[in-house]
């Protein structure tokens, strides 16, 4: 700007400087323009995954589980707030007053382009013109200064230069999500089943519950590949879940259950889970049903001591199958 002003005449300095103004901004916002798509397309699903996460809650209070309810109201909060910050910090700081409130008339007059209407107030009206185009270009050099520092909260993020996917502005934004829900699940619900949220809502809150449980299906889906075998162990791991929360209503004892279920099947294959995994959820929580927390207590301390030893593992994987769950 300083170049601008000493090298060119002062009646073309502004028209200058504000085309370079408005050129950078042009610059970064097609720059960022996926940023901000994928930016909008995250805090829709966000919203509508909160959506899923009250209706199911409704669903908990309807058969008296209050607490799972309750997790999964502060749980859709979260996710209002994430696709709250997505608007505040990445869309309408960023796509805010780009309008320049000066006519083009305005602009040609203060430039020397144009002879004001009027000859009687000619240099009030050159004045005037004049006033407004360079509050127009303080003001776009300050909206300039905002700008910059949004987008660089972006540009901070990206590897390479390259524009942000999905993933990444899910990165940004929900973090504090990550606190309760395993990096691996959360990026494979919001990017694969983006229509299907009411499928995952249970493997959410199970993963609310036992970190192990979900760091168990998050080592899966990064073993397996292809979007359908993917939402395939989503589903079988939300239904393992379900089987738990459905007929525990505490969620400290629903912990401690997935816990224990987590080190049985931690590493099964995605077609072992299917078959195996639900007789194995259903044969815990009668174990539960019938002698209470103490029983998971005794098995998850076995489990901490031989959970090495292959055989041992066999041979109550073998009594979990034969269990079947025949309390639930």
């Amino acid at each position: 700007m300083v170049i601008i002003g000493l090298v060119l005449p002062p009646k073309w300095a502004a028209a200058a400087s504000l085309i370079v103004l408005a050129t950078g901004i042009a610059m970064n916002l097609m720059d960022i323009w996926i940023d901000i798509h994928n930016a909008l397309a995250t805090m829709d699903s966000l919203n509508g995954l909160a959506d899923v996460c009250e209706g199911r809650a409704k669903e908990f209070n309807g058969i008296g589980m209050a607490q799972h309810a309750n997790e999964l109201s502060e749980l859709a909060q979260v996710f209002r707030l994430e696709a709250k910050d997505i608007n505040d910090n990445l869309l309408s700081n960023v796509l805010s007053d780009l309008a320049l409130d000066v006519s083009w008339d305005e602009m040609r007059i203060a430039f020397g382009l144009r002879e004001p209407p009027s000859t009687r107030d000619r240099g009030y009206r050159i004045g005037y013109a004049t006033g407004k185009v360079v509050g127009a270009i303080v003001g776009c050099a300050a909206y300039v200064t905002t700008f910059y520092a949004v987008v660089n909260r972006i540009k901070a993020e990206r590897v390479g230069g390259k524009p942000l996917s999905v993933k990444d502005v899910l990165r940004i934004v929900g973090r504090g999500i990550y606190n309760w829900i395993t990096p691996a699940i959360w990026d494979a619900v919001m990017l694969k089943l983006k229509p299907s949220f009411h499928k995952v809502v249970d493997l959410l809150l199970g993963n609310k519950y036992s970190r192990k449980f979900g760091d168990v299906v998050g080592s899966l889906i990064e073993r397996i590949s292809g979007p359908p075998r993917i939402e395939d162990a989503l589903k079988i791991a939300s239904e393992l879940s379900k089987q738990v929360l459905e007929n525990v209503p505490n969620k400290e004892s629903s912990g401690r259950i997935l816990n224990a279920i987590s080190t049985i099947v931690e590493h099964y294959s995605l077609e072992e889970l299917e078959e195996k995994g639900g007789t194995i959820a259903r044969s815990m929580v009668s174990i539960w049903i019938k002698d209470g927390d103490e029983a998971i207590e005794l098995l998850s301390s076995w489990l901490s001591e031989n959970a090495g030893n292959l055989g041992k593992m066999s041979t109550l994987e073998k009594a979990l199958l034969a269990i079947g769950g025949d309390a639930v």
